[in-house]
């Protein structure tokens, strides 16, 4: 128990730190004040007292609106589950957010209450002020465990806060059916009314006589058969029932991570009883099974108590035999363990055994069953079949105790913006029991472990991505974690991030823990994991080392044939970063055409193909092969024939070969694309392994420039937003709330408010108020609340938009400004009205008079008033940066700024009253409805004179205004887009100290390339600074320092760079998001100035997140698009249906994109990119957590479309692979300035040290003896004598790989046997970059 109320205290902490710094007090607590306001205002104000009751609820609504975000926020964002996989006990879940959610809302209670009491706002009622004071407390109570009940029907927060915040009206609103005097008289209704807190509280005031004079004269409650010891009784038993509703619903409602228990677990006690009794009667047989269970577990060595040098038991088809040299402890043992999601099994009788002091790499294509697999050993899943064991625990008996052993870094950081580094730790550390001065020492020893000394006092908002990881990666090993389960830790990061990670990931190993490991960098499992298992189709198909993945599933050898630089066979000495010459490379000599070069000729292309097809025929072309150069797969099988090729193609003089030995990743891609073949040998077919898109006809319209159709543009905007609100629950309840309010209005003021419900007694005739005037007054309330609620969905969906630049997406793929939002408004405009529409059927179909006598003016007003609010709702948006503050707040400020504080300001004059209307729509409705109203009076004029300026006592002159609002605030809005959109002149500053610097040769010929008056690049930048000025007290930092570059048609430039180097900065300013300091940037020679302009019809953008509609299919995100760029028709749907083939998306088309995987996602935005055509393209990330299947298919179509369109394509990229296969220039900038640019081919021979050969031996000292004897200029990379891989470089100078690869094959592979798994390649991309790295600056932040 001891522990429970520690780990309550730790999240009552944990949200009061929340609250604090999110300003959450803030915003709940003005609520209360202005209801208060209200309450003291309408005391002497007969004109507020009608409504004033509304408030006494109302000054809770924004507290519990806010509570039900968050605490559902909690679940949609995974902090509740990850918090109890690492060992949070849900008691002390649930008690912490009890604890603190009354303590906030006892605070709220009182900020209201307090000068309720000292203003005697209640003082018309016989209530004492501790009789007020206990009856807001047990609502505050009733209305909280009511939110909580709710909050376990859903796992998205936006739609219930909405439907609270309109039970909370609706609820409010009721107190007027006790105006009726049949209903007053009904206890057992007024009792079944009080199951509403909000509803039962009103009624404990009224019927204490508050609010008797609230009609002015019309109504009254005096007659109500209800006593304040009904209402006490009614509350207490709302807080029960409520509290017990919400407990059981928690427990048998199914959520995302699976079903929960039985829905009548609270008697299953019954008939256990019965099956225990049937199971003693059975006892032999149960004997039996035992002992036939037990025999089973031993076979296959289950049992802890043998020898730990056991049998390695796995269900994997080919799997390889762990030899348990070390006596490492097993952890983790799973047996037949099966998962299945109604016919389809994600799980199948999976089997593996996992030890300590081990990296576990577990992988496998989408769906292939993995996730599951993960989510079953950390208990967010439960399992239908099988037993795992942990540390010799049994998962279903012990599972709060396992998981104080277990640590998550989940695929995406689970972390609270607010809080730093250090917070993080010691909450999560604190949940698993550490406290004092052991947990500051494990706190510091895992900053320094995790590389995160710099990052000390820093919040999570303002991390890298690459410290968020290892943050989450701290947060997964604190609190003496044996387990680790790691999904994806390097998803995302630069390459400098990711080898961070590694280098981390191989000093846990040495600690006695056993680490699970899912990724899609398998250059990752192939240098860290002791062993790798892959998944297919929900089995375990493979388990054992790397080299016998690549061994059993690897495709061969990757031959690469280029052509040489003149330069190469020059090569004498190496250039360093200070351009000294190395290796041999003329220094003087200019950098080289990408056209010319080290491109071959078609010709020759062919011969080449001619040559490998000859000699060895099983050779596998790559179809998507670059222009000018011939990629084939050798396999395994004609190793012997390698020398004869080489020589051969070594003989033309021009030919430059590349040879590389199949990764993991090359093995993993095998299977993925013939899996088939490993799971059901019998049944294989076969299948090409590369894809051809040579058959695929190419539209017409592809060849055309896109082009700009307004119509085409409003139309797909009206369309996206169709989608959008159909598509999501949340939005489209939210446009039909209003009409549920109004027909709740409907009903009240038809059926409640009848004649005996009008108290005229001793009042004058010309002051008597009729039937009619209370009928559409109480209607006009409803309608006022009604579309006040609606206006989150009008102003919620701009700011989310914008938000997660959707907005700036479709305005740098063509989207202009006016179709955007006339497709928008028309919309919205429809939509609501056709809820009009309906409500006024149905008062025609029930006969309420008020409404069908005055339709014209009920009419007109109504619909002016949706026109003003929904304009009104545009301009708001603005107001915000997130929308889930807008989806929290917009109905409050609403509600409480544009209705109830110019209705305290004009109930103080008629003068005053003038003024608040013509600035708040809501006011304006609400005296328009009201001078309706007064039309069904004996003496109308005589009461509109009395109560209404002279220019505001007709109801077309509030239609008038409704109108003038509504351009007004349409106006207003689009000018903020405008002003907000056009990049601001940046202040001067002086950049003499980064001009005429030393830099490479080849960035000095681009520059003068670029600044050239002939250079027609369709992307052209010359000279671009960019600085920030953060604060006054820090000095401005420059991020680009006097680049150029261009990029011609038919070219790919690829901007590579660690952390912090410019590329993000560079690739941003490309793309409009931020403004350049200084310089040039020109699309097809235009400078770029703002984010709305015309040349961006001919472009193409693929930021690094992924920019789509999440309720958007794959089809109509592509018609979105498409018609951004003009096309309609015919051409629009040969367009889709060409790209749909060439994306490998035609089985997704109807899919909406929030279902895809990840690479789909990726795929799906780069055909957003390239659809209609554009002359330009720019992609960031675009292969960024996509797997490696998925990756070379987004290369293959990359390719093709350059090779369709002849574009120009700007690409950012963390994979020195994608740089290297795509990109037909490269630039690597450090520091903010380019350090070396040119051809893949051309850094590599400029700044490769030559040809790296690896190998693996167990006689590292006549092996080397052996090569040194061989090839005297070898270079030797490591000195460590106990490592069994040996890496060396030879230069490129008179290298023949026909030569080596014989030495190392036939001589010390085959003759020798002195090493295995050599591996011969050119010096990498990657090699180079890590060399420029090291010159990167760290910038504090």
């Amino acid at each position: 128990m001891a522990s429970v109320l520690k780990q309550t205290s730790i999240i009552i902490k944990k949200n009061a730190m929340l609250n604090l710094r999110n300003y959450e007090y803030l915003k709940d607590i003005i609520p209360p004040a202005i209801s208060a306001v209200f309450n003291i205002v309408a005391k002497s104000q007969q004109s507020l007292q009608f409504v004033a009751a509304l408030y006494l609820p109302l000054s809770l609504s924004g507290f519990l609106r806010s509570f039900v975000y968050n605490f559902i926020n909690e679940k949609s964002e995974k902090y509740k589950e990850t918090q109890k996989i690492m060992g949070l006990k849900s008691l002390s879940y649930n008690l912490g957010w009890f604890i603190f959610n009354y303590a906030k809302a006892f605070i709220i209670g009182f900020i209201y209450l307090l000068p309720c009491l000292i203003a005697q706002a209640f003082s018309t009622s016989n209530l004492s002020s501790g009789d007020i004071i206990f009856a807001y407390f047990l609502f505050i109570c009733a209305a909280l465990n009511q939110c909580y009940m709710y909050t376990t029907f859903f796992s998205h927060p936006k739609l219930p806060s909405d439907l609270i915040t309109l039970v909370h009206l609706i609820a409010s609103a009721l107190q007027y059916v006790a105006a009726v005097q049949s209903v007053q008289e009904n206890n057992s209704l007024l009792s079944l009314l009080s199951l509403f807190p909000q509803t039962c509280v009103i009624f404990i005031f009224l019927q204490a006589g508050w609010n008797q004079q609230g009609s002015g004269g019309g109504f009254s409650y005096s007659d109500m058969n209800f006593s304040y010891s009904n209402g006490i009784t009614m509350l207490l038993f709302d807080i029960i029932i409520y509290f017990l509703l919400y407990l059981y619903f928690d427990n048998v409602i199914k959520n995302e991570y699976g079903t929960q228990k039985d829905p009548l677990f609270f008697i299953s006690w019954i008939w256990k009883k019965k099956q225990n009794k049937q199971q003693i009667g059975s006892s032999n047989e149960l004997k039996e099974n035992l002992i036939r269970e037990n025999q089973q577990e031993s076979d296959e060595e289950i049992n802890y108590s043998t020898n730990q040098n056991q049998v390695d038991y796995c269900s994997a088809k080919y799997k390889e035999e762990f030899r348990n040299v070390n006596n490492l402890s097993v952890t983790i043992k799973v047996r037949d363990l099966v998962k299945t999601f109604g016919d389809f099994t994600a799980v199948d009788h999976l089997s593996l055994t996992l030890y300590e002091q081990q990296i576990f790499c577990l992988l496998g294509h989408n769906g292939a069953g993995k996730t599951t697999t993960i989510s079953l050993l950390t208990g967010l899943l439960s399992k239908n079949q099988g037993k795992i064991i942990m540390n010799d625990l049994d998962f279903d008996e012990n599972l709060d105790q396992i998981r104080q052993n277990i640590g998550l870094c989940q695929q995406k950081d689970v972390l609270y913006d607010s809080f730093t580094v250090e917070e993080h730790l010691q909450f999560i550390g604190r949940i698993k029991g550490r406290e004092g001065v052991e947990l500051e020492n494990e706190i510091r020893y895992l900053i320094q472990k995790c590389q995160l000394s710099n990052e000390v006092g820093k919040i999570a908002k303002i991390l890298s991505g690459g410290n968020k990881r290892k943050l989450s990666l701290a947060m997964a090993l604190i609190g003496g974690s044996k387990i680790v389960f790691l999904d994806e830790p390097s998803s995302g990061l630069d390459f400098n991030a990711r080898k961070e990670i590694k280098e981390i990931l191989l000093e846990l190993k040495k600690e006695q823990r056993t680490i699970i490991l899912t990724t899609h960098h398998l250059e990752e499992a192939e240098e860290c994991a002791d062993r790798i298992a892959i998944m297919a189709r929900g089995q375990l198909l493979t388990l054992g080392t790397n080299e016998f993945i690549k061994k059993n599933f690897g495709v061969g050898y990757h031959l690469t044939i280029t052509r040489k630089s003149e330069n190469m066979m020059a090569r004498n000495s190496r250039l360093s970063i200070d351009h000294r010459p190395s290796s041999g490379f003329n220094n003087n000599q200019q950098q080289p055409n990408v056209q010319g070069e080290y491109q071959l000729s078609p010709e020759k292309c062919e011969y080449v193909k001619q040559i490998v097809n000859q000699i060895i025929p099983e050779a596998k072309y790559n179809p998507q092969s670059s222009l000018g150069t011939v990629q084939y797969t050798l396999p395994f099988s004609s190793k012997q024939k390698f020398p004869n090729l080489f020589s051969t193609l070594e003989q033309e003089p021009e030919l430059s070969l590349d040879l590389e030995m199949n990764t993991l990743e090359d093995a993993f891609i095998n299977i993925g694309m013939d899996e088939e073949k490993y799971l059901n040998p019998g049944e294989y077919q076969g299948q090409e392994k590369f894809t051809d898109f040579s058959n695929i006809a190419v539209p017409e319209c592809l060849q055309k420039p896109p082009v700009f159709d307004f119509l085409n543009q409003t139309f797909a905007c009206f369309q996206r937003k169709i989608f959008m609100t159909i598509r999501s629950a949340s939005i489209f309840i939210s446009f039909f709330l209003p009409m549920a309010l109004q027909l709740a209005g409907l009903f009240v003021a038809k059926y409640a408010i009848t004649a005996d419900a009008i108290n005229n007694d001793n009042t004058d005739l010309d002051k008597q108020i009729s039937l009619e005037f209370f009928q559409v007054i109480i209607f006009g309330i409803f309608g006022m609340l009604a579309y006040v609620f609606v206006t989150t969905s009008f102003c919620g969906v701009p700011v989310m938009e914008r938000e997660f630049k959707l907005k700036y997406s479709l305005n740098v793929m063509g989207c202009r400004s006016l179709p955007y939002w006339f497709g928008t408004f028309a919309f919205d405009f429809i939509f609501i009205s056709i809820n009009l529409y309906i409500f006024f059927i149905f008062c025609f179909i029930v006969q309420f008079d008020p409404v069908t006598n005055y339709f014209g003016s009920f009419f007109g007003l109504t619909q002016l008033f949706m026109f003003s609010i929904i304009c009104q709702s545009y301009f708001l948006s603005f107001l915000f940066k997130k929308s889930q503050t807008a989806y929290k707040l917009v109905f409050f400020v609403n509600y409480l700024f544009f209705y109830t504080v110019p209705t305290i300001i004009a109930s103080q004059s008629i003068q005053a009253q003038g003024y608040m209307v013509l600035l708040s729509p809501y006011l304006c409705y609400s005296m328009g409805t009201q001078v309706i109203a007064a039309n069904t009076q004996p003496f109308p004029e005589m009461y509109l004179q009395g109560n209404y300026p002279s220019w505001q006592n007709k109801v077309y002159q509030y239609i008038l205004i409704l109108l003038g609002q509504g351009i007004v605030f349409a106006l207003v809005a689009l000018r903020i887009e405008k002003k907000s959109e056009k990049f601001s002149k940046e202040p001067e500053v002086d950049y003499s100290q980064f001009q005429n610097q030393n830099v490479p040769q080849e960035v000095a010929l681009e520059d003068r390339r670029v600044s050239s008056a002939d250079c027609q690049d369709k992307i052209k930048v010359s000279n671009l600074y960019k600085t920030y000025k953060i604060d006054k007290k820090t000095p401005p930092f420059t991020a680009i320092k006097n680049n150029s570059f261009g990029v011609q048609n038919g070219e790919i430039l690829g901007l590579l760079g660690p952390n912090g180097a410019g590329k993000s900065t560079t690739f941003n300013i490309l793309t409009a998001l931020i403004p350049k300091s200084q310089g040039s940037v020109k699309l097809k020679n235009i400078e770029v100035e703002s984010g709305l302009m015309e040349i961006y019809q001919d472009v193409g953008i693929c930021p690094q997140f992924d920019n789509i509609y999440e309720n958007l299919s794959v089809i109509e995100h592509l018609r979105l698009f498409g018609r951004m760029k003009g096309l309609k028709g015919q051409d629009l749907n040969d367009s889709i249906q060409y790209f749909l083939k060439v994306m490998q998306l035609e089985d997704y088309v109807h899919r909406r994109a929030g279902k895809l995987s990840g690479g789909n996602k990726r795929k799906l935005c780069v055909t957003m990119a390239l659809i209609g055509g554009p002359d330009m393209q720019f992609f960031d990330e675009p292969s960024s957590g996509v797997d490696p299947i998925a990756r070379r298919f987004l290369w293959n179509t990359l390719s093709q479309s350059l090779k369709l369109r002849k574009g120009a394509i700007v690409l950012t990229t963390h994979s020195m692979e994608e740089a290297e296969s795509l990109c037909s220039k490269i630039g690597i900038l450090i520091n903010g300035k380019f350090m070396c640019f040119g051809t893949p081919q051309f850094l590599k021979e400029k700044y490769g040290e030559g040809y790296k050969i690896s190998f693996k031996t167990e006689n590292r000292d006549a092996a080397i003896t052996e090569i040194q004897a061989t090839f005297q200029q070898a270079k030797f990379l490591s000195d460590n004598t106990q490592d069994e891989q040996v890496a060396l470089i030879l230069p490129y100078q008179d290298f023949s790989l026909s030569k080596t690869f014989n030495f190392f094959e036939n001589h010390l592979a085959l003759n020798r046997g002195l090493i295995s798994d050599f591996q011969i390649s050119q010096s990498s991309l990657a090699s180079i970059f890590v060399y420029f790295t090291q010159f990167q600056e760290k910038r504090e932040v």
